[in-house]
Parts: C-alpha cells; sequence; structure tokens
C-alpha cells in the first residue's frame, strides 16, 4: 500500500507540474548586455514589457503582460489593450500575451480593413463595395465574378476579318494544255 501512494504522490506532483506550465509564458529579458556589475536588457522575453533598462538580474527588467493585454515589440515599457470584438463581429481566436485578438464578421458581412476592426455587406457576384460601405450593380460594360471585389471592364474580343485568306500562286511547273493546266511538282 505504501508503494501504490508513493506512486500517487508522485503522479500528483507530475500533474501539478504539467498543468502549471502549460500557457506560461518566459519572463524576464531573453538578450542583454553585461555593464560593470548590471545587465542591460536589449529584448525582452516575447509577451513581456520592459520594466527598467539596466539592473542586476535580467530576469527583473522584463515582465510578462497582464491578461487582456498583449506585445509584439520586444522592448516596449507597457502591453496594448487586447482588441475586443463587438456589434457584427466574432471572435476567431482570442488574445495571448504575443498576439492581439483575431476578430471576422457575422454571415453576410466581411471585414471592412485588414485588421477587421470594423464589418460591412458583403458584396455579392455581379456588384461592387462602395466608398460608403454599401453595395452597387456592376456599371455597364463591366462585371464581377467574384464575392466583394471590384468590377472589372469587359475585355474586347479581337476582330476576326471576315475576308477571305488570299489566294496564293502554287509552287512547281505548270504548263497549259487546251484550256487545263498541269503542274509538274518541283524536284
Amino acid at each position: 500500500a505504501d508503494g501504490s501512494m508513493d506512486l500517487i504522490a508522485w503522479l500528483v506532483v507530475l500533474f501539478l507540474s504539467i498543468q502549471c506550465s502549460v500557457g506560461q509564458v518566459n519572463t524576464g529579458c531573453l538578450k542583454w548586455t553585461q555593464k560593470g556589475s548590471n545587465v542591460c536588457c536589449d529584448i525582452c522575453h516575447p509577451g513581456n514589457h520592459l520594466v527598467k533598462d539596466c539592473g542586476p538580474d535580467p530576469r527583473e527588467l522584463c515582465k510578462p503582460c497582464q491578461p487582456g493585454r498583449y506585445t509584439v515589440k520586444p522592448k516596449e515599457y507597457s502591453c496594448v489593450t487586447c482588441t475586443q470584438c463587438v456589434g457584427a463581429q466574432v471572435l476567431i481566436k482570442n488574445c495571448t500575451a504575443t498576439t492581439d485578438t483575431k476578430c471576422g464578421c457575422k454571415e453576410g458581412l466581411t471585414c471592412g480593413n485588414a485588421q477587421c476592426s470594423f464589418c460591412v455587406e458583403e458584396c455579392a457576384k455581379g456588384f461592387e463595395p462602395t466608398a460608403d460601405r454599401s453595395c452597387r450593380k456592376c456599371p455597364n460594360g463591366t462585371f464581377n465574378d467574384k464575392v466583394h471585389q471590384k468590377c472589372k471592364p469587359w475585355r474586347k474580343k479581337k476582330k476576326t476579318s471576315t475576308k477571305p485568306p488570299p489566294i496564293r500562286p502554287p509552287t512547281g511547273n505548270f504548263s497549259c494544255i487546251s484550256g487545263q493546266r498541269t503542274a509538274t511538282p518541283e524536284s
């Protein structure tokens, strides 16, 4: 029974140590320069912000971003507040200490810019988005075969000639005998 209790205790410790390490961000300064008895931080670990430039311990120079904040800059004094998806936006991916929230849009709408900071009506084929964020039918002479794209002009088809091809004289030696032509092939 004592052996099984030791095994259970060991498994509990192992489980807790795994739980504590999941999702943790490395803390402190990732890269530093020695300056006398101090070190000066060149780059914080990802997801950390700078607390002070120099000090005796590189682990104390940078601290992790608080929940709901992130940073992508390796030597910034503060973290940025995570974007909140609101209104017509939907959450695609939660914010982490190193990345902002990723938002998308509800069905029938599409992102209005690269950051998806707002949503606009999604224009169907045959329509194009306008400056006032609505959709309009493609003007005459244009088309759109893709969703939410600008209309393109029709390409003019190359004119094909309606004239018959020019008649080229046959090659070879010809002689006419009583209204008939006979040909002797070239050798």
